[in-house]
């Protein structure tokens, strides 16, 4: 059993497994902060404020731990951080919107539909994201 766990710990530790757990804190965050800002507003709006929460909470996440280090000035990192965003989110918002459609025309509820959508457009946006983050935003290059 303690082998597993090490294995399990030890891919976590790499850069990959870093960005993955920041990555789900971050779009967990962005998943859970539209339903109240729903309450305030249409989906659509809903999606893109939380778009910008879970960025907010990515950024910070990404640049104090995963990709710590980095010698880029801040404002070249947020700059690109953002152009990289704007590139997956754009997947996320399209790809949630349009599951969220189909789901209803499938006759799922408003409220599954919605929830399945952004969860579905969130998956699509991470991977963009990673390469994204890894070649532009933090100049990491792969080894």
């Amino acid at each position: 059993m303690a082998a597993p766990l090490k294995a399990a710990r030890n891919a976590l530790a790499g850069p990959q497994g870093k960005f993955l757990v920041a990555g789900s804190i971050a779009s967990l965050v962005n998943w859970l902060a539209r339903f109240p800002l729903e309450w305030l507003m249409p989906f659509a709006a809903a999606v893109l404020a939380a778009m910008v929460v879970g960025m907010i909470c990515g950024f910070l996440l990404y640049d104090r731990w995963v990709f710590a280090g980095s010698p880029r000035p801040l404002l070249t990192k947020i700059r690109d951080f953002v152009a990289v965003n704007i590139a997956s989110q754009v997947v996320m918002f399209v790809v949630s919107v349009g599951a969220r459609e189909l789901l209803l025309f499938a006759d799922w509820s408003v409220t599954i539909a919605g929830a399945a959508a952004h969860l579905i457009g969130i998956a699509c946006g991470a991977l963009l994201s990673f390469f994204g983050h890894r070649a532009i935003t933090f100049g990491v290059r792969a080894k």
